[in-house]
Order: structure tokens, then sequence, then C-alpha cells
């Protein structure tokens, strides 16, 4: 998995996210996490679940998965 830094956009917060977008949170554990619903979110670096509240201030980052065989 590729991440790319983004930090430079302003904060927004959880429930401003579309499902599938990806961000950092300083109220989270540390990571990369995916919204996948409403109030829950994955972390990608560790393949945890949990729920969000929606108004966490997030920092979107731009993420590119790769696929290696």
């Amino acid at each position: 998995m590729k991440i790319e830094d983004r930090r430079k956009d302003t904060y927004k917060t959880f429930e401003e996210l579309y499902i599938g977008d990806t961000f950092e949170s300083e109220d989270m554990d540390e990571g990369v996490w995916v919204k996948c619903g409403d109030e829950v979110a994955l972390n990608l670096n560790d393949d945890f679940v949990d729920d969000v509240h929606p108004k966490c201030p997030v920092r979107c980052v731009k993420v590119r998965v790769v696929i290696e065989d």
C-alpha cells in the first residue's frame, strides 16, 4: 500500500467524509483509517474496526492500494 501525504489539507469532521474516504485523526489510534459506515471506520494498519463520533476532527489522506502477486 502506498500512502501519499496530504496533511496540508484543513481538518474536516468525520460526518463530512464519504464512505471509502481515508483519513487520520489525532483523536483516534495512530494509522490511516477508511470510513466504512456512518459511525464506523477501519484502521488500514492493523485491520481494527472502531466506532467514530460524527464530530471527530479528521485530516484527509490520499491512499493508493497496490496489489502485487
